[in-house]
């Protein structure tokens, strides 16, 4: 295909924008669209698209919590540059991420994966659900219009529909919003479980149920924490209506393995046919400096992700894979306001990111980032050989009350520490709590952009300024998930496209014309009637200056004369 002909494609589709709301996928794939047409004016498409795609989301994990992660690091190994790079900083592309939610400036995490994940911006705390139903979903199941609140075009589902594998790994329970928001429909982010308060009166299928639903059941791996919510009472777990889902799940059609330690990871002989449920603690993990003194059988975050790896690697799928992989605990530590905990999960998030990037070939993409940061910052001036974690008692006449001034701060959250005796404290203590700078039950998230960086085949393609919604579009054109929206395999002939992206825009592309989804014909007429009054107004506006200029012209020429 022409590159002007691939540009003039985009274009078309850059012309509908205005077309649509926010809470419809169409408005944010054109900002996608928009996104990439720019980066292919500096590059066209040549190389082919990555097999398999492996996205790392560190959970909470904003460019501050990078930065002065790095710092603490450097202190505790005793390395006076303070600077050394994280494994993911050395990536060969980097960028910037927008983070607000459908509703709100600062995002949770369920409608910040939402966007990374499917491409939608939703509403606070709901997950699968398009806007516009609020928190619960009763009204939704209850109502004619049933499925169709649900969100069915997220990458993992995508995925599956085209013939890859999927694997979903994290350190929270599986039914926490990161790992759920790769299969969780219609529903509450908390509705965990069929006890969970959020659920009742609402008619709601519990995240723990889904995994027996579409597109969970046909996942090849999943592995993380929240045994109790799938498991009854009965047997000490949280669920009131005497089932197992674990035991449910094992039953389904195929070849099943449950593991529950990590002893059980080790001695796992992986097979091509296996689908895997590994659930390895009741709830979310321990944090990794606690498992550290008091050792348990849950695995680290590298024991499982190297294993689901593995897993996809021997299913040897000529269509590929895709693997998203979690480090949850970064979040849950900043939370409390512990830099020492959240620095750790950084580190085993970094470590996790290394070994699994020295186990993949140049066909996998690998992407990795952030779905929101938290009101955490660094103030003042501290010098290098102090620590981060204390406070400055010198301040240069900065401080108004003679205090010292912490060298880190979050807004909020439960922090016993304070201004006053902050040097008596021993910031070398796991679970040392940095200042807040006003009392809450819980740390706060922030809502400033986030960094992104990428390795492997088109990550030149996530530098730049984003939305979040663009990385999945991103990932869908790559892997030629979206029938509706151009795909790589669309716009590369020799790939026969038709067999992996078989919508009109594809059929358009092949056959190089300026046709482009997501709603075929009609978004072509409506891009045409904008391009056509464009036109009029243009010719319009040239015969009114025309029709005035001889009145102009002999005004001039009169008061020459004068």
């Amino acid at each position: 295909m022409r590159l002007s002909t691939l540009l003039a494609v985009l274009s078309t589709a850059i012309a509908v924008h205005a077309q649509y709301q926010q809470s419809q996928i169409e408005f944010w794939n054109a900002l996608g669209t928009e996104h990439l047409q720019q980066k292919l004016r500096w590059k066209a498409p040549g190389d082919k698209g990555p097999k398999n795609v492996i996205f790392f989301l560190g959970d909470g994990m904003g460019l501050s919590m990078v930065t002065s992660g790095r710092v603490i690091t450097a202190e505790k190994t005793g390395r006076d540059y303070r600077n050394e790079k994280w494994a993911f900083e050395k990536f060969d592309f980097s960028g910037i991420l927008k983070t607000s939610s459908y509703d709100y400036h600062t995002t949770d995490s369920a409608a910040g994966a939402m966007a990374l994940f499917t491409g939608h911006k939703v509403e606070q705390n709901t997950l699968g659900r398009l806007p516009g139903f609020g928190e619960k979903c009763d009204k939704m199941n209850n109502s004619s219009q049933g499925d169709a609140s649900h969100i069915n075009d997220g990458i993992a589902e995508l995925a599956i529909a085209r013939g890859l594998d999927v694997g979903v790994v994290s350190t929270t329970r599986l039914t926490d919003a990161t790992p759920a928001a790769n299969f969780a429909k219609g529903v509450h982010r908390l509705m965990e479980h069929d006890s969970s308060t959020e659920i009742k009166n609402t008619n709601c299928t519990d995240i723990a149920q889904q995994i027996l639903r579409h597109p969970a059941d046909k996942f090849k791996v999943l592995m993380g924490g929240g045994h109790a919510f799938f498991t009854p009472t009965e047997e000490d777990g949280l669920r009131t209506d005497g089932r197992n889902i674990e035991k449910e799940w094992q039953a389904l059609p195929g070849r099943r393995t449950i593991l529950r330690t990590v002893d059980d990871i080790h001695a796992h002989a992986v097979n091509n046919d296996d689908q895997v449920l590994g659930v390895f603690h009741d709830k979310s993990f321990n944090y990794h400096l606690d498992e550290l003194v008091n050792k348990t059988s849950q695995p680290r975050l590298v024991d499982m992700s190297v294993k689901a790896l593995e897993i996809l690697q021997k299913s040897n799928n000529e269509n590929g894979f895709y693997l998203m992989i979690e480090g949850g605990h970064i979040d849950l530590a900043e939370h409390e306001n512990k830099m020492n905990l959240a620095t750790e999960e950084l580190a085993e998030f970094s470590h996790t990111i290394e070994t699994i990037r020295g186990m993949v070939g140049e066909d996998t993409l690998i992407v990795v980032t952030a779905d929101h940061g938290h009101a955490l910052t660094l103030p003042g001036y501290v010098h290098k050989h102090n620590s981060i974690l204390a406070a400055e008692v010198e301040t240069d006449g900065m401080d108004a009350d003679g205090l010292p001034i912490p060298n880190i701060l979050f807004a909020a959250g439960t922090s016993s520490t304070n201004r006053a005796n902050m040097t008596d404290y021993d910031q070398k203590q796991a679970h040392f709590q940095s200042v807040a700078a006003f009392p809450a039950k819980w740390g706060a998230h922030g809502g400033e952009d986030l960094g992104i960086w990428t390795q492997g085949p088109y990550s030149w393609l996530f530098s730049g300024s984003m939305e979040n919604t663009q990385v999945a579009y991103l990932i869908k054109f790559l892997l030629c998930l979206d029938h509706k929206e151009p795909t790589l395999c669309g716009m590369r002939k020799e790939e026969g496209g038709g067999n992996y992206a078989t919508g009109p825009v594809s059929a358009a592309l092949h056959n190089d014309a300026v046709h482009v989804g997501p709603s075929g014909a009609l978004i072509t007429v409506l891009a045409i009637i904008a391009v056509a009054a464009s036109i009029a107004t243009v010719v319009l506006s040239f015969l009114l200056l025309r029709a005035k200029r001889p009145n102009k012209v002999e005004s001039v020429e009169m008061n020459g004369r004068a």
